[in-house]
């Protein structure tokens, strides 16, 4: 489930590229106080018709929207309750009033392929140990490799059991790349910063097939890695 906020600012906001933090942890913060499980929650960045790219943010005019995400509907539900009391989220002491609130049903998945886009960009990766006294080493998957897919569908099949308890009766996955919008954008990687990390990942419209609980999960929880830090969140390309 999730829903869609729309906040509303007389002035632009300044938003940093780095705002990501500010939201992880305001959710975080909800997910704890209600024991619901660590990091099972996705989230878009904040959307405007209206956007201005600068050195060290964007600035929006209003509306803006966000949008929440998670398998867990009372965890969604918990979400709107606080911004409702409240009545806004604050970003680097700038305050969003929150105008409304509006959920968005989990679709139905049973008749697919789907075509997805991305509302954050896609992460895939994987920490290896090295040897000589070295840290350890993450390592980046992209599209290209065979090894990205795999580790979705197996990133997919876990968080089911995560939310069920149990496996997915059904546990094939197809998942493709829109070849053609990348050969037209000609680069669908993004290179993120959060304080210091460097994350490789990819934004693009791709297709998604097979078990309509993983395709599910996919578009309440999140595509690939760091969904709670809001990497890998989708909605589906209606016809």
């Amino acid at each position: 489930m999730r829903i869609k906020i729309v906040f509303f600012n007389k002035n632009r906001v300044h938003v940093p590229f780095n705002a990501n933090k500010v939201f992880s942890l305001f959710l975080s913060q909800i997910a704890q106080e209600n024991d619901f499980p660590e990091g099972s929650f996705n989230f878009s960045p904040l959307r405007s018709m209206n956007r201005e790219v600068k050195e060290d943010g964007v600035l929006l005019e209003s509306p803006i929207v966000w949008y929440v995400t998670s398998p867990f509907a009372d965890f969604v539900e918990k979400v709107q309750d606080r911004l409702s009391e409240s009545g806004l989220i604050k970003i680097c002491d700038q305050e969003l009033l929150m105008e409304r609130a509006v959920p968005l049903p989990t679709p139905d998945f049973t008749n697919n392929p789907i075509k997805f886009k991305c509302l954050s960009p896609i992460t895939v990766s994987k920490v290896i140990r090295q040897g000589g006294g070295d840290g350890p080493k993450e390592i980046f998957f992209n599209p290209h490799e065979s090894e990205f897919y795999n580790r979705i569908r197996l990133d997919l099949i876990e968080k089911y059991r995560h939310c069920f308890g149990t496996l997915p009766k059904n546990n094939r996955i197809f998942l493709e790349f829109d070849k053609d919008y990348e050969i037209k954008k000609k680069k669908i990687s993004k290179l993120i910063e959060i304080d210091g990390e460097k994350i490789k990942s990819w934004l693009s419209p791709f297709i998604m097939a097979g078990s309509p609980e993983l395709l599910s999960i996919a578009y309440d929880w999140g595509v690939g890695n760091r969904n709670p830090m809001g990497f890998g969140m989708v909605e589906v390309v209606r016809a």
